[in-house]
This record gives C-alpha cells, sequence and structure tokens, in this order.
C-alpha cells in the first residue's frame, strides 16, 4: 500500500467532509491517442487502439491511500482551513499545492479505479462527486481544467474519506521523549464534523 497527495478545490473538501463525495475524476495524461480498450496484457488494464500501454495511474491502485491537500494558513493556535471558514476575512491564505503532509487531516482509501470519458458520468456519479448534477459538474471541471481537451479520457477513483488521528497513549510522555506518534484513521462514511 502506498501513500501519495492529491489536491482539492475547498468545495470539494466540503463535500468530503459532508460525506457526500466519494468520487473524482481527473484527467489521464498523456490521453490515449484513437480511443482506449481494455487489455489483460497491460498492467492497467488498458492499450490504445495501437496497442500502446495506458501509463500507470499517478494516483495509485484499489487498496492505496491518499492524503487530502487542501487550502489552508498557519496560525498561533495551530492550522486553519478554509473549508471550516470560508467567510473569514483578512486571511492569507496559502494555496494547497504548497501543503506539507503534516498538515493534511483527511485520508482517501481507494476502493476502484477505472476510466472512462468525461461526457460518460451519470446524474449519480455526479451526485457521488459532489454535485446536484451533472451541468454544475462540468461548469467546475472545466474551470478547473481550462485547457482540457474535448470529452477526455479521466481517472474515475471511487474512494472512502478518513480523517488523521493521534491519540493520546497512556504512556505519552515516555513516547514524547523519544519522538515517536501514533496515528490511527478513523472513518466517517457520513455526517463527519471536522474539528
Amino acid at each position: 500500500m502506498k501513500l501519495r497527495p492529491i489536491l482539492f478545490s475547498t468545495p470539494m473538501v466540503q463535500a468530503i467532509l459532508r460525506g457526500q463525495k466519494t468520487q473524482t475524476r481527473r484527467i489521464v495524461k498523456p490521453q490515449p491517442t484513437g480511443g482506449l480498450r481494455t487489455s489483460p496484457f497491460t498492467q492497467t488494464g488498458y492499450e490504445d487502439k495501437h496497442g500502446y500501454p495506458l501509463k500507470p495511474c499517478p494516483y495509485g491502485y484499489e487498496g492505496d491511500q491518499l492524503w487530502v491537500r487542501e487550502t489552508y494558513t498557519e496560525t498561533e493556535n495551530g492550522i486553519l482551513y478554509k473549508a471550516d471558514n470560508p467567510r473569514i476575512e483578512g486571511i492569507k491564505w496559502k494555496s494547497p499545492i504548497f501543503m506539507p503532509r503534516q498538515y493534511s487531516r483527511i485520508i482517501l482509501n481507494i476502493k476502484e479505479i477505472c476510466v472512462q470519458r468525461l461526457e460518460q458520468i451519470s446524474r449519480d456519479d455526479a451526485h457521488d462527486e459532489g454535485f446536484n448534477c451533472r451541468a454544475d459538474f462540468f461548469e467546475l471541471f472545466h474551470k478547473l481544467n481550462p485547457d482540457a481537451p474535448e470529452n477526455p479520457f479521466v481517472w474515475v477513483i471511487h474512494f472512502q474519506a478518513a480523517t488523521r488521528h493521534n491519540p493520546r497513549h497512556p504512556n505519552h510522555r515516555k513516547r514524547d521523549q523519544q519522538g515517536k506518534q501514533q496515528n490511527r484513521l478513523m472513518i466517517f462514511p457520513f455526517n463527519f464534523q471536522a474539528a
């Protein structure tokens, strides 16, 4: 199992925290030439019409995990996340691109990965993406990916979200002296309340 980073916009982080988002679509790079077909002889299970295998998904495979990068800022009292404080004024937010691993609070457990054309998304899929309808999904997708080709192939990543938690161990003084921390993943499929 491997752990990799993935970036989400603030509205999508909010949808994840509400338990409304369990899918994400990311553009396949490079795009297959002349279409795509399944193949039992490639690592990804896909090849283009010329028989060239599709490059592995940069986000991993079923069973791997993703740590979420989101918009944040550092304060004297700790880390603030824009998803929790979207209306606070006077804060200089930092791009999620710069979020270090230790500030990430959300882990995504990958349940399934496949490849589709973007416009193959169904109404139910749009709901699992965190949107009310397909039109709302397409609007944000094209806003975030203005240079995307028409109806591109995309990685469809199905996931279950979890939050990273550092419990206090009964022997925490000794453990702190040794510089050790224990992490535990807590699943929150519905109605997760962010700390």
